[in-house]
């Protein structure tokens, strides 16, 4: 692949149904501006975040549908989360996650970064088999790279995976859970 998939151009090439830009992001440029507008979209949509977003949308049936989710919903709790979620394209125990960890913090020991395709959201490791495949199901051209990117952070340094088939995805369930375990460990001698 030639250029570096970025959130936007997942969106433009028709791999996210959404998207998200802050109001002032300063690399969208006109063009690409002017590109969006194209797009069925929301311009500064409320998400209880420090400013407004612009959110675009790959067709009027994901719009419709996101709107009518939320439509009773007050922004920036973990149910509006977690139709956003839903509606950027995120696996939905993901969206599930996201929005249970909002209101349960012990779950953080379990939150894992996923990126594909410059599609990026948390899930739990446990719940990583099946949320990757949800994401290999996705029509994404055989060309982009298969391969899923992990990060997790929870209560020491980062870890970092590359990951491109199921054994792999396993593998760092296994891994995960004796470094959550060590570190949780450690955590509670500490406090002790």
């Amino acid at each position: 692949m030639d250029e570096e998939l970025t959130t936007l151009t997942s969106f433009l090439k028709g791999y996210k149904p959404s998207l998200i830009c802050n109001v002032d992001d300063e690399k969208i440029t006109e063009d690409i501006r002017t590109q969006l507008l194209s797009y069925p979209h929301v311009l500064d949509i409320e998400m209880g975040l420090a400013q407004p977003q612009h959110m675009y949308f790959l067709n009027q049936n994901i719009k419709d549908h996101f709107l009518s989710s939320i439509k009773n919903l007050d922004c920036g709790t973990p149910e509006f989360f977690y139709q956003l979620g839903l509606a950027l394209g995120f696996p939905e125990k993901a969206a599930r996650f996201f929005r249970d960890r909002e209101t349960d913090d012990s779950l953080t020991w379990f939150r894992i970064c996923v990126e594909y395709c410059a599609i990026e959201f948390v899930c739990n490791y446990e719940d990583l088999i099946e949320v990757v495949q949800d994401l290999w199901k996705l029509p994404i051209p055989e060309f982009e790279d298969d391969t899923i990117t992990l990060h997790y952070y929870a209560g020491g340094p980062e870890v970092r995976y590359r990951v491109c088939s199921e054994k792999g995805l396993k593998r760092v369930q296994e891994e995960l859970r004796l470094i959550t375990n060590y570190r949780r460990l450690k955590e509670n001698e500490k406090s002790q």
